[in-house]
């Protein structure tokens, strides 16, 4: 449509002045569109390498008889993970030896006490829980998605994609706003070109624009194409978000 108004615009008032209409649209749409492309870019990128880094906690485990520091990210199943006050569990896992073990375990079962870790009672550790006093050597049995913590994540990120109340009224607001502006662009239109073929509007020079069958068919095209341009500018300042409905 921007395209088609730029052409019958050139035809009227030439290339230097023609291409206004259609072509300020345009240039509109692709400076929205690629600069927000841009910034959602930039700002993915920093938030992954971010989110990244902060995860990226070096912890000391035992692999074939070696104890040595690696990343969280590295850790396998089977792997010996040394813990002790201070640390993040990396993985879920299995009690072995240790002493006086408790962890706080609030960030899964909501539970403010801590919890002992021993080889009879509670043996076993979860992921994303920490460790709040003593020192152990537990047993690696799941890691990433497979640990309750993975699961419990990879359900709120589930839940995230439904609307929140605020978010579905908001949606409801726009959709009624998006309704009104295209019923009054519609009704502009309607009545314009009403105007326009029963004869009661005028040029510049205050003569009537509509002759019936002596008026040229370019000019009833390019008349009928700014009331149609009057039209779509009144959907776009209803709905900035509808700026693109004019392109093709």
């Amino acid at each position: 449509m921007c395209y088609t108004l730029s052409g019958f615009g050139i035809q009227k008032h030439g290339l230097k002045n023609g291409w206004y209409d259609g072509g300020s649209i345009v240039l509109a749409v692709l400076l929205v569109v690629i600069v927000t492309a841009v910034s959602n870019f930039k700002q993915s990128r920093q938030f992954d390498k971010l989110s990244t880094k902060s995860s990226d906690i070096s912890v000391e485990i035992v692999r074939a008889g070696q104890r040595r520091p690696i990343s969280i990210f590295d850790i396998v199943v089977g792997d010996l993970v040394c813990l002790k006050i201070g640390d993040q569990v990396p993985a879920d896992g299995v009690f072995m030896e240790g002493h006086s073990l408790k962890v706080d375990e609030s960030s899964m079962t909501g539970e403010s006490e801590h919890i002992e870790i021993n080889s009879g009672n509670h043996p076993f550790l979860l992921s994303g829980t920490k460790v709040t006093d003593g020192f152990g050597l537990m047993l690696v049995t799941s890691v990433g998605m497979n640990t309750a913590w993975g699961e419990m994540m990879s359900s709120i990120s589930r839940d995230l994609d439904e609307q929140t109340p605020l978010q579905a009224r908001l949606d409801k607001l726009t959709s009624y706003i998006g309704k009104v502006g295209l019923a009054v662009a519609v009704l502009v239109l309607a009545v314009s070109l009403i105007r326009y073929f029963t004869g009661h509007t005028t040029d510049d020079k205050g003569n009537r624009e509509f002759y019936g069958g002596k008026t040229k068919f370019d000019d009833v095209v390019n008349s009928a194409l700014d009331i149609l341009a009057a039209a779509i500018t009144i959907v776009v300042v209803a709905i900035p978000e509808g700026l693109p409905w004019p392109l093709p």
